[in-house]
């Protein structure tokens, strides 16, 4: 088994391992033969340090956009990704599915209308979904409220009619990776 920290990165296969900052909506990076890549709309992947590689979603619409990781072997080859560790704040709740090119499972869903975490969790996926795999893909949709700032008490002496918003959001943390 092998296990996959995201301690460092590489811009390309091979390249220099780096732990400076890194962000952008669409962004690749490299862990020796493997690479994650972020497919995103509405939201950021972030290696911030050596400990705090994330996915981050935002509910800013009525039906929010899902936000993907994938995690593939650089030539494509198969293998078997036998447990992850992540972490998941969210704000309004939101779901998380594992998704490989055998099936997908939920892994978490929070309906919670506030603040939520779930930290150093380790998932195990079933045998028929994490063997032989080519692909793995980490997806968080957060859920998104209608918030109607007009009814909020600001403490103002001036009446402002502030509208209405959709807001919401969920970052994923991926710790590890142990595949083989």
């Amino acid at each position: 088994m092998k296990t996959i920290d995201f301690s460092s990165y590489a811009l390309s296969h091979n390249g220099t391992p780096l732990t400076s900052r890194k962000h952008d909506s669409n962004l690749t990076l490299f862990f020796g033969d493997y690479k994650l890549t972020s497919d995103i709309k509405d939201g950021r992947a972030f290696w911030w340090s050596t400990d705090q590689l994330w996915l981050r979603g935002h509910g800013f619409q009525q039906n929010p956009d899902e936000v993907k990781w994938r995690f593939e072997h650089v030539d494509g080859a198969r293998f078997t990704l036998n447990e992850f560790n992540y972490d998941i704040l969210s704000f309004k709740g939101g779901s998380f599915r594992f998704v490989t090119d055998n099936g997908s499972v939920t892994v978490s869903t929070n309906s919670d209308s506030n603040f939520s975490s779930l930290t150093n969790k380790t998932y195990t996926p079933s045998e028929k979904i994490r063997s032989g795999i080519t692909y793995a893909d980490f997806i968080i949709k957060p859920n998104s409220v209608l918030i109607d700032w007009s009814e909020m008490d600001m403490d103002m002496d001036t009446d402002m009619d502030m509208g209405e918003d959709w807001d919401g959001q969920m970052q994923l943390e991926l710790n590890s990776l142990n595949i083989s």
